[in-house]
C-alpha cells in the first residue's frame, strides 16, 4: 500500500515525486508512505521522508514566493527498492534543490507550510522571499550546519524573517529612487515650483 495516490511501486522499486511548489497550509498532511498488507488485511504505514514544519512570521508585504534551498535536492522523482525503503527512506538522487512555498495573491505577514523532504545529509537548509519581480525581500537560514535527515524525522522551525540587506553605500555616488548616480552625473536642484510642482533634490544633469 502507498500513499499519496501518485506513488507507484512496480518489479519491487517505489516510485515518487516530491513537488516543487507548495501552497501556504494551516495544518500539516503526511510524507509518502509505504505498508505491507499482512494476511490479515492490515496494514502499517510507514515514512519514507523526512517532514517540515515551518512558520515564518514579519514576512515582507511585497513578498510572494519563498523559495526554499539547499545543497541536495529536495524535490523531483525518486525512487527507492523494497524492503530497503523502510530503513533508508527516499534518498535525493535527482530532483531539484529547492521549493517554492506559493504565497497566492494576498499579502501574508505570516507563512505556514509544511512539506516533505528526502532523506540525507544538508549543509543548510535557507528560506528566501521574493517579490513579484523576483526581488529578494528577505533571507534567513533554518539551518546553517549540517543536518541528518533520516526517515520519519519531522524538523519543525519557528522564526522571524529578517528585512532584505540594505544596499552598501558606493563612495562617491548618491542613492536616487534606489539607483547609486556618480555625483559627476547629478546637479542639486534647489527648492521651488516648477511647471511640475515643488521639486528639490537630486536630479540628472
Amino acid at each position: 500500500a502507498l500513499y499519496p495516490a501518485d506513488a507507484t511501486f512496480a518489479n519491487g522499486t517505489i516510485t515518487a515525486t516530491l513537488s516543487e511548489t507548495t501552497p501556504v497550509a494551516s495544518t500539516g498532511s503526511c510524507s509518502i508512505m509505504a505498508g505491507v498488507i499482512n494476511e490479515k488485511n492490515e496494514v502499517e504505514f510507514k515514512q519514507l521522508t523526512a517532514y517540515v514544519s515551518l512558520q515564518l512570521s514579519k514576512v515582507s508585504d511585497k513578498a510572494k514566493t519563498i523559495v526554499i534551498s539547499s545543497d541536495k535536492n529536495l524535490s523531483g522523482e525518486f525512487s527507492v527498492t523494497l524492503p530497503d525503503a523502510f530503513t533508508t527512506g527516499i534518498a535525493a538522487v535527482a530532483g531539484d534543490k529547492t521549493i517554492t512555498i506559493d504565497l497566492g495573491d494576498s499579502a501574508q505577514t505570516t507563512v505556514n507550510a509544511f512539506f516533505p523532504i528526502p532523506v540525507g545529509d544538508y549543509s543548510f537548509l535557507k528560506a528566501t522571499a521574493y517579490s513579484a519581480a523576483g526581488v529578494s525581500v528577505g533571507e534567513i537560514d533554518l539551518s546553517s550546519s549540517l543536518i541528518s535527515v533520516s526517515r520519519g524525522l519531522l524538523l519543525s522551525y519557528v522564526l522571524e524573517m529578517p528585512g532584505a540587506a540594505k544596499p552598501t553605500p558606493i563612495p562617491g555616488t548618491v542613492n536616487v529612487a534606489g539607483i547609486y548616480w556618480a555625483l559627476g552625473n547629478l546637479e542639486y536642484q534647489k527648492g521651488g515650483t516648477t511647471g511640475n510642482g515643488f521639486a528639490e533634490g537630486w536630479c540628472i544633469a
